[in-house]
């Protein structure tokens, strides 16, 4: 059975939700989705900080950024086909996208609410069919889709100031004949991150671009998320121990590996930008700390804001208190 890396599913997400509007400035209200209560469905009754490693949290003050869409016109979709091959094909112009499709499976799809375009090519169907082996070395594999994204204009500077990560990804399981599961990468993912902000990273799902890369060199698929972010005003900074206090009363994610129990301890933290839950459609980039030690005998990384509550309004509300509220992994 083919095992896709959850990213596409909350890229997919995040490309497909509408902008929400902004709220008056004069009310200091910052229109975000709130964070799950529990990413592992666990909380801690009490988290202590035994902090070794502090990243990015000198100041009194954090700056929040307002995000715009990035805007693509036909010109710009059609050279991309133009790069990619694809010849014969349909141009669909709705009120949500733009999608140039053709025969064979060949697609490329902008989603207006964020500029963010995905691209999907028909030899993705033919992957896994037959196991393939790694016929290149990791910095081949990044070159070929830094030469890809470059040749359609698609690696913008933003995205250049960081080195790629890549991994193994599509995974494919075949049962041996001993009964053992062996899992199998079809791709090679390669993933370029956003620019840091004001020496701040920015993480969560968006902005970044993804490239998937067959082992034989051919790019299968391309997803680029992408806003464009600028100062929106600088707002008082949640102390560490009040942002810990927060995570207590279930104001944050909580992400566990292993056997944890109901306390933790934090040994590093560090301040980013991160996504909410409409991640590249949300008008704000906020900044949150995360959090990672050890509970029991398991691990822990855990979310939760870094300015106060006070200034947010919340839509797509979740509701804390049940067991009903939808993961964001």
């Amino acid at each position: 059975m083919k095992k896709r890396s959850l990213i596409y599913v909350i890229l997919c997400l995040a490309m497909l939700s509408g902008c929400i509007q902004h709220t008056e400035v004069d009310n200091v209200l910052l229109n975000v989705s709130r964070l799950p209560s529990s990413g592992s469905r666990i909380s801690f009754e009490k988290i202590d900080l035994e902090i070794d490693k502090i990243t990015a949290m000198d100041e009194e003050s954090i700056m929040v950024y307002s995000a715009m869409p990035v805007k693509v016109t036909k010109d710009e979709i059609t050279a991309i086909a133009e790069y990619a091959g694809i010849n014969e094909y349909g141009l669909i112009d709705n009120q949500q996208t733009l999608s140039l499709k053709d025969m064979s499976g060949n697609a490329i799809i902008v989603f207006k609410a964020s500029g963010s375009i995905q691209c999907s090519f028909s030899k993705e169907k033919e992957l896994g069919e037959i196991e393939q082996t790694v016929k290149y070395s990791d910095d081949v594999y990044i070159e070929m889709a830094e030469r890809w994204l470059s040749s359609t204009g698609l690696l913008s500077e933003d995205y250049q100031t960081k080195k790629p990560i890549i991994k193994d990804n599509g995974f494919i399981t075949k049962t041996l004949d001993n009964g053992q599961e062996y899992a199998y990468p079809t791709v090679k993912t390669v993933e370029f991150m956003y620019k840091d902000l004001n020496g701040v990273e920015v993480n969560g799902v968006a902005p970044r671009i993804v490239v998937d890369v067959s082992l034989d060199g051919d790019i299968v698929s391309v997803t680029k998320i992408q806003r464009q972010y600028q100062t929106f005003g600088a707002f008082p900074s949640l102390k560490l121990d009040k942002a810990v206090e927060n995570l207590v009363n279930g104001i944050g994610t909580i992400y566990t590996s292993g056997d944890v129990d109901n306390r933790g301890t934090v040994k590093t933290a560090r301040l980013v930008y991160y996504n909410m839950e409409v991640m590249d459609a949300s008008p704000y980039l906020i900044p949150v700390y995360v959090f990672e030690g050890y509970s029991g005998r398991g691990d822990f990384i855990a979310v939760t804001y870094a300015i106060d509550e006070q200034y947010f309004s919340f839509v797509n509300q979740t509701n804390t208190s049940s067991g009903n509220e939808t993961d964001q992994k």
